[in-house]
């Protein structure tokens, strides 16, 4: 395994990990959300960004009383692309910053 083989499997580990512990079910993820894992890599999102879309979609169904054993990891791709979103409008707000000073 090369280095570049060692990010992806700890890009997709830790994403993994930390849905599963969310959802609170030990299954393994279906092929759809290997898809979307393989999107977010091939979007170069930052693990971090990812991270904070899945939190923000256990706590959304959480603070509406919402069960989570049966979401998906797709399920999360609309908090994942709003975090993204405003990820890269932070990044751009400070390279402008950089920029005028």
């Amino acid at each position: 395994m090369d280095a570049e083989d060692s990010r992806r499997s700890g890009y997709y580990q830790s994403i993994a990990r930390a849905f599963l512990e969310r959802r609170g079910a030990p299954f393994l993820l279906s092929p759809k959300d290997q898809a979307a894992i393989a999107g977010w890599e091939e979007s170069k999102i930052p693990l971090r960004v990812v991270l904070e879309g899945i939190g923000r979609t256990f706590d959304g169904l959480k603070s509406r009383g919402r069960a989570t054993k049966g979401i998906s990891l797709a399920f999360c791709e609309r908090q994942v692309d709003a975090a993204f979103a405003q990820h890269r409008d932070r990044a751009a707000g400070s390279r402008n910053g950089e920029a005028a000073a």
